[in-house]
């Protein structure tokens, strides 16, 4: 395991910015109650670049440089610390605000990102592998869509965005097809991501490999649309491991609508 949590930075990132949108969305919502009256009032959505640190704390940086946590947890060794993380992990089944689904022998979902992400049980004295995981967020959070869809073209200018705010090195859509999830019609696209050196903290060894995550983004075709979001290592077994994962839990999946 790459213990970077590489592969799992960009669907934390957007569980975070999810959350954090909703909360924002909260507010404002608040604010024009409030002030009825002021019916031409209008929120505007601040894009905010999430990173994760090695020990796996999301972070951003203010407009001054400074490195700004948005949360923090104690030591491994405390355990009240893993308690209160445990108290986000459901086990058997999902069953909240619409979405439904059996989560597979041997994985878990953590419920602390703001919407379900599915990583594999650890054994007692293991760390859990953040390197291969299963995320489900509205469409919405993630890709901005093309008059209404998500197309090749969509994912090709988010990955182009995130090429440039030098989250990535390069990146390259493998794979592209057809499916259905939920009995909904759905596309997927394969991407290929090398990870740049300044967020996996390797561009200390001039030796060291890239990281290269291979993720699996699997969009409904439907107003409420939704997005699977498989990510793992670019090797076979990794995303093996994912795609069955997904399999097992897709036929009892259920969509909110």
């Amino acid at each position: 395991m790459i213990s970077t949590k590489s592969a799992a930075l960009i669907c934390a990132a957007v569980l975070v910015l999810m959350s954090m949108s909703a909360c924002s969305k909260s507010e404002t919502a608040k604010t024009n109650s409030s002030n009825a009256d002021s019916s031409s009032a209008k929120s505007i959505d601040k894009k905010l670049d999430v990173y994760l640190s090695s020990d796996g704390t999301p972070y951003y940086l203010a407009d001054d440089g400074t490195k700004m946590n948005l949360y923090a947890y104690a030591d491994e060794d405390d355990d009240t610390a893993e308690d209160e993380a445990s108290a986000n992990y459901i086990y058997d089944k999902y069953d909240a605000d619409g979405l439904k689904f059996d989560i597979p022998e041997g994985w878990f979902a953590d419920t602390s990102f703001g919407s379900p992400m599915l990583f594999q049980q650890a054994d007692s004295d293991d760390e859990i592998n953040y390197d291969e995981s299963i995320a489900i967020v509205e469409t919405e959070n993630v890709f901005d869509s093309d008059n209404g869809k998500v197309t090749k073209k969509t994912v090709k200018s988010y990955f182009d965005n995130y090429l440039d705010y030098g989250y990535y090195t390069n990146y390259k859509i493998s794979e592209t097809g057809s499916m259905k999830v939920s009995g909904i019609d759905a596309n997927y696209y394969d991407v290929i991501t090398t990870i740049s050196s300044a967020l996996t903290n390797t561009d200390s060894n001039e030796d060291a490999e890239p990281v290269v995550c291979k993720t699996r983004y699997i969009i409904t075709d439907e107003d409420t649309s939704h997005c699977m979001i498989l990510s793992a290592l670019d090797n076979d077994g990794s995303f093996g491991r994912v795609v069955e994962a997904y399999e097992k839990m897709a036929g009892s999946l259920e969509l909110p609508s």
